[in-house]
């Protein structure tokens, strides 16, 4: 003979256990969701000078004030400092441009997420 009335599924210690797991992930995804939005609108910064822009024959100083105004118009002129990060790179085909720099998000009190971004563009000579 089989038990007809077993229960089946989920009790309520599974439900908050899988409730609290995903508000976990969700505040960890609000949290660090941003400097990655921000990064991607870095990244493409980058790309949108290296096409506007001859920038393998510019200065360095020519590069960061044209990123900046660049950056300025996305909001994220402020997230990092160009003449720190930025590092021009020159090769026999044209420049790299390195933009590498940190971002720390406080999560909760004192445990913070260091983030570590490392963008590279490549601006080729224009002959």
């Amino acid at each position: 003979m089989t038990n007809v009335n077993r229960q089946k599924g989920l009790s309520i210690w599974g439900v908050l256990f899988v409730i609290g797991v995903l508000m976990f992930f969700g505040f960890l995804f609000m949290k660090l969701f941003p400097p990655y939005y921000d990064n991607l609108r870095i990244y493409n910064g980058m790309e949108l000078l290296v096409k506007e822009n001859d920038v393998a024959n510019l200065s360095r100083n020519e590069t960061v004030r044209r990123l900046n105004r660049i950056l300025l118009i996305d909001y994220v002129d402020e997230i990092v400092d160009m003449r720190q990060a930025l590092r021009l790179e020159r090769r026999d085909e044209g420049v790299d441009l390195h933009v590498h720099y940190e971002v720390v998000v406080p999560l909760a009190y004192n445990l913070s997420a260091l983030i570590r971004f490392d963008n590279v563009v490549f601006a080729p000579y224009n002959r």
